[in-house]
């Protein structure tokens, strides 16, 4: 045993308790910020960490049936105790605030029987999540806040030292984040351990979809997953490189998987319709579990996640992305912020320049045309996520990571 790991062995003997605070992502069915979560709790619960996730808000997603439960060895709450989500955004904001008066409630009473917790945060880095973590560190709590997107304009900054300062820790999901967010530290001389976790898949659920006796379906498809309604730029994208992809006499569909508003519906028609594709080669499935999903993953023709040239996208590491490389299939993507470091163009992955319909229509015709060639690009990809990307390759990292923060130690990232 190492001196790293019988340091942490003898703080987890003191119950290192991790709580995920979250709101209104849905658990333990949800997008991709539940997946994260998900992951993340594994890997802290595999290495004999306990993690609780206490929501505030109803659920966006049906599939979540129960207020109280436990999944996969993670325990969870609703708070106030109720699924629903109020039409009214007053009425709505009033259940987050009973939610978050009753989480304060419930946090003293697991204080007093644990002697080690760390807060996990999810609550935006807005008014909301800086009053919430601010309650927070009134009751001396260790607070380590997620950080997996930069949006533009001199408000992200501010935000950033605020939220730096309220906080022991950040978990980091890109290089680019990592970077400024160590540089916010020195310029204002804040104390926050920084980690980055890039995006975490459970890579062994997936199998391997394409062996034995399943074959790809007659219908040839390509994939993409996520909200439709946050993601409109994405999809008219696509739709114009799969116009150009197809000429006029190509055969293959896109499936869009994930969670979509009636809006969003009828723009996606309107668009398809102006560039004279036919209606049925695009469907919208709405939200779908995880069996289904990776079912759709393993018959796709390719898996597709654009990008673009701007700053949103240099720092991005797209949760999906860890999904799409363990389902085997080739993603077709582009080269930018982190992911133009970890994939490699024509080996993991197909790389085009961000917001190139013609390139990205040009590797889908690639994989259309080469569908062995693409199997093979699909299982190398498998094998960059099975050793980079896994949960269980960094479970023992962010168990010490939470774990010394919670004992109020210093954390070195240097240290393995």
């Amino acid at each position: 045993m190492t001196h790293s790991e019988a340091s942490l062995h003898g703080l987890r003997r003191q119950s290192t308790h991790v709580i995920c605070i979250c709101r209104g992502i849905g658990f333990p069915f949800g997008m991709a910020q539940t997946q994260r979560i998900r992951m993340i709790g594994k890997a802290a619960t595999s290495q004999g960490l306990k993690f609780t996730v206490f929501h505030i808000g109803g659920s966006p997603s049906g599939l979540n049936q129960q207020v109280t439960g436990t999944f996969e060895g993670i325990a969870y709450d609703y708070f106030p105790a109720t699924l629903s989500r109020p039409a009214n955004p007053v009425l709505r904001k009033a259940t987050c605030l009973y939610g978050v008066l009753c989480i304060i409630k419930r946090l003293s009473q697991i204080r007093s029987k644990d002697n080690q917790v760390c807060i996990y945060a999810w609550l935006g880095r807005g008014m909301f999540g800086i009053a919430c973590k601010s309650l927070l560190r009134l009751f001396r709590l260790p607070v380590v806040q997620e950080y997996n997107e930069w949006w533009p304009g001199r408000l992200e900054w501010v935000k950033g030292v605020v939220n730096l300062a309220l906080t022991q820790g950040t978990l980091a999901i890109s290089r680019t984040i990592e970077d400024r967010l160590e540089g916010i530290c020195s310029g204002f001389s804040i104390s926050n351990k920084i980690m980055r976790v890039p995006v975490l898949a459970d890579v062994d659920i997936f199998g391997h979809p394409l062996d034995g006796a399943k074959k790809m379906p007659e219908q040839p498809y390509l994939l993409w997953c996520g909200n439709a309604d946050a993601y409109m730029r994405d999809i008219q994208f696509m739709l114009q490189a799969l116009k150009l992809a197809l000429g006029t006499g190509g055969r293959c569909s896109l499936i869009l998987a994930g969670s979509k508003s009636d809006n969003a519906e009828e723009a996606v028609k309107r668009h398809v319709d102006s560039l004279g594709l036919p209606r049925e080669a695009v469907r919208m499935t709405g939200y779908v579990d995880d069996k289904e999903l990776r079912r759709l993953m393993g018959a796709a023709q390719a898996l597709l996640l654009p990008l673009w040239d701007d700053d949103r996208s240099r720092c991005r590491f797209p949760n999906k992305l860890g999904e799409y490389l363990s389902s085997e299939r080739p993603v077709i993507t582009c080269g930018i912020g982190d992911l133009g470091e970890f994939l490699t163009d024509g080996c993991t992955a197909h790389l085009c320049r961000p917001g190139d319909a013609s390139e990205f229509a040009e590797r889908i015709r690639a994989v259309l045309a080469d569908p062995a060639e693409a199997g093979r690009i699909g299982k190398r990809g498998r094998e960059q996520a099975l050793q980079f990307l896994d949960w269980r390759s960094s479970a023992f990292r962010i168990s010490r990571y939470f774990t010394t923060i919670s004992a109020g130690r210093k954390y070195s990232s240097l240290e393995t």
